[in-house]
């Protein structure tokens, strides 16, 4: 091939390539016109509106920084997590996951970027350099920031303020359309309160407003449920989208006045460093679960369980409403979602695969989980009840 041919293929080659680029571009738009990202967020967590329609609004103008604070297992890294599956077709590549409890000691600096030049493991590359480099606009969670050494946050300042960061051999990688989100369990206590307070407010509200019906309020079968027969949505009846939004504009206003004067103060008592918390673009607060946030959470964990023993051992698995009423006795503020989780498998899992081991239950027979009173009725129990085939 003359140079001339060559020249020739390789200006064709990169119209082609831009071309492509051009379609895909063009194609993502159309897909995030007709999927907005705040319905896509909501099918994924449960609750936490305010910090779902603040961050889909902050990600349309590509700011680089986020804090999400709030007690453990309420949705920070699921929210994370959902937002990179919609950017990014390849989750592998597109959200990366640090956990910077890791990153306590100076020397653990060279683990973040990589060692320089001459010493043993330089040629490993550093944790998070040799990701971005992979994919430049990753969603990066940077996990219970507030373990970091202050090494590691001076080194974040170059990176949230430029958009850049420079590894242990001295590349520097370009990352302006990453974004990274920060969390923190810090002020747990001084939310949780703040959360009951909103809730007060917003059931006081509730009384004299013609639009109490919003996307949280779940009305459960009656009848006993049978595995998850349907995905948990809104009455299409009840569900009004304008009161939804000025829900979430309540708690969003109120949210920043609390910022302010609450967490903020605790943060910079942290950290000590107004530089760093000055290029956070928003500070987004979790919520500790409501009563319908934590039935709901609940009810697909159960359905959870109820098809994987469909499916794994041919068991059907039902129950009655109360069931959902006494396992919400073991949610724990602290935990979240990790409490309720444990509060299943406790009661219903490790009874149920008892029973399946001594062989009470067998393949196509049906466990029907009620609720049992003792005989001072002072303490309500869940109990199960195998239905024999026939």
């Amino acid at each position: 091939m003359s140079k001339n041919e060559q020249d020739l293929y390789l200006k064709n080659k990169a119209k082609f390539e831009k071309r492509q680029l051009q379609a895909e571009a063009l194609k993502n738009k159309e897909f995030r016109k007709n999927h907005p990202v705040e319905d896509t967020l909501k099918q994924r967590i449960i609750g936490q509106l305010g910090p779902i329609y603040t961050l889909s609004s902050a990600i349309r103008h590509r700011p680089l920084v986020f804090m999400f604070c709030g007690p453990s297992g309420v949705g920070k890294t699921k929210l994370a997590k959902a937002l990179a599956e919609y950017s990014h077709d390849d989750l592998e590549k597109g959200f990366v996951r640090i956990d910077m409890t890791e990153y306590q000691h100076d020397h653990d600096v060279s683990k973040f970027i990589g060692s320089p030049p001459g010493y043993l493991v330089h040629e490993e590359g550093g944790q998070l350099t040799e990701k971005l480099k992979k994919c430049p606009d990753a969603v990066i969670l940077l996990d219970e920031v507030e373990k970091a050494h202050p090494s590691i946050l001076t080194i974040m300042l170059q990176l949230f303020d430029e958009g850049r960061i420079t590894d242990g051999k001295g590349y520097t990688v370009i990352c302006k359309g990453a974004i990274f989100i920060m969390t923190s369990n810090l002020a747990q206590q001084e939310i949780a309160d703040e959360a009951e307070f909103l809730r007060h407010e917003s059931s006081d509200d509730s009384v004299h407003s013609d639009h109490s019906d919003t996307y949280d309020d779940v009305d459960y079968p009656k009848q006993p449920t049978l595995g998850l027969s349907a995905v948990i949505k809104p009455d299409a009846g009840n569900y009004d989208k304008d009161a939804e939004r000025k829900m979430v504009e309540r708690q969003i206003a109120l949210s920043r006045q609390f910022i302010e004067y609450t967490i903020y103060p605790l943060l910079h008592s942290h950290f000590r460093r107004d530089e760093f918390l000055g290029l956070i673009n928003e500070i987004l607060i979790f919520l500790p679960f409501s009563e319908k946030e934590v039935d709901e959470l609940l009810y697909r964990e159960l359905s959870r369980w109820a098809n994987k023993t469909k499916s794994r051992h041919g068991i059907t698995i039902t129950w009655e409403p109360e069931v959902i009423e006494i396992l919400a006795f073991g949610y724990n503020v602290r935990y979240g979602a990790r409490s309720i989780k444990y509060e299943v498998e406790r009661k219903i899992v490790n009874p149920l695969a008892k029973a399946y081991e001594d062989n009470e239950v067998s393949i196509d027979e049906t466990v029907h989980i009620v609720v049992k009173q003792s005989k001072d009725k002072k303490e309500r129990t869940c109990r199960l009840e195998v239905c024999k085939r026939g």
